[in-house]
């Protein structure tokens, strides 16, 4: 029996969360294991909660079980999706590391085990100052070759994944529900602009699953266990981004937080974080810095640079590579470039718009 196939198995037994799938799995060796022990193995491991170990030998008895979920890989494959389990090497590192990852973590796209992620987070209600310090904040950091994860929400969450796909960068978005749910049209976009610019979209809830308030909370912590440190954009002092940072703390990531106006109501929950201790972010090298991650910026961000403007046959790669080797004028860009003025108009724009140039009051550019 595929392994994908048992862990969604004994995760589907009444009163097998994700602490006690981990807590078997460490007992037993491995979820087949767990799956085929003796009753009386079971029994023992599960004393304190009686009648679990009978559902389990029932639940393994049933074939009906292990057919349904057979006809749920079969179909999620068929849509792209993919069931990642708790000991599959594909299985994210970081998450791993937490007291309650998800037996399954449902997959679209790539998601790679051991990239470098920053969770930026915030309220569905922000201002105008937060969606633009998340755009600013998550453009540099996707430049310097950091992964951003959120939670694909309205607000801040929304303006955190739109920025790095803009830049066609990675990001990763932690749903509430099955990764087969529509979430309204604008959201609906956003999954699929995600997914096309090489992302990914995760869930620990199987197809077919809808969102409710209980799932929002769970959902929190996979975004931070997923992640080297949670940063809070725009947060009010009741609000779901707070549960994020007491997971990343419970977790042992670094927490950060964006200070705001003292008269902002939004920024109520990150003025308390920062008074709590947490670090405060102006700029994406602190988070960086606090995060162990600034080693990784030289080399990461070339490489995610080069990606972002293309091969090197292309006239926004061309440009851009002028404005690395100094050329600022328009002229000595068309030079250095070695393109047609139109061309190289249109390719500056196109740096400009996806924020990795940007026009001086003199006339000339410079990289961003």
């Amino acid at each position: 029996m595929d392994s994908e196939v048992v862990s969604l198995a004994l995760a589907s037994v009444p009163g097998i969360g994700p602490r006690r799938f981990r807590s078997l799995v460490a007992r037993f060796g491995s979820a087949a294991a767990a799956w085929s022990a003796p009753q009386r193995d079971l029994a023992f491991w599960a004393r304190s909660c009686p009648g679990l170990a009978g559902r389990i030998v029932d639940s393994r008895n049933n074939a009906s079980v292990t057919l349904r979920i057979e006809r749920l890989l079969a179909s999620a494959r068929a849509q792209g999706m993919e069931a990642v389990c708790f000991e599959n090497g594909r299985y994210p590192c970081r998450l791993r590391e937490i007291p309650d990852p998800p037996p399954v973590l449902w997959t679209k796209g790539d998601v790679a085990p051991s990239a470098r992620r920053v969770a930026v987070i915030g309220t569905r209600r922000a201002s105008s100052y937060g969606r633009r310090v998340a755009r600013d904040l998550c453009r540099d950091l996707a430049q310097c070759g950091i992964e951003v994860v959120s939670g694909m929400a309205h607000g801040i969450d929304g303006a955190a994944h739109e920025a790095v796909v803009k830049l066609r960068g990675r990001t990763l978005a932690v749903l509430a529900c099955g990764l087969d749910v529509s979430l309204g049209s604008e959201r609906d976009l956003l999954r699929d602009a995600i997914l096309a610019s090489g992302g990914a979209v995760v869930s620990e809830y199987n197809p077919g699953t809808r969102p409710c308030a209980e799932h929002f909370p769970a959902r929190n912590r996979i975004i931070s266990g997923l992640s080297d440190a949670v940063v809070i954009v725009e947060a009010p002092a009741r609000s779901g981004a707070l549960i994020t940072a007491e997971f990343a703390l419970e977790q042992g990531r670094e927490v950060l937080a964006v200070p705001g106006s003292i008269f902002a109501l939004t920024s109520e929950g990150c003025h308390q974080l920062i008074k709590d201790g947490a670090a405060v972010v102006t700029r994406a090298s602190d988070v960086l810095e606090a995060a162990g991650l600034a080693s990784h910026r030289t080399a990461g961000g070339q490489m995610q640079l080069q990606v972002q403007v293309g091969g090197t046959g292309d006239a926004e790669a061309r440009v851009f590579g002028a404005l690395r080797q100094g050329s600022s004028g328009f002229d000595e860009i068309v030079a250095q470039a070695g393109i047609d003025p139109v061309e190289c108009a249109r390719a500056l724009g196109m740096l400009e718009i996806r924020g990795l140039a940007r026009r001086l009051t003199d006339g000339s550019y410079e990289v961003v």
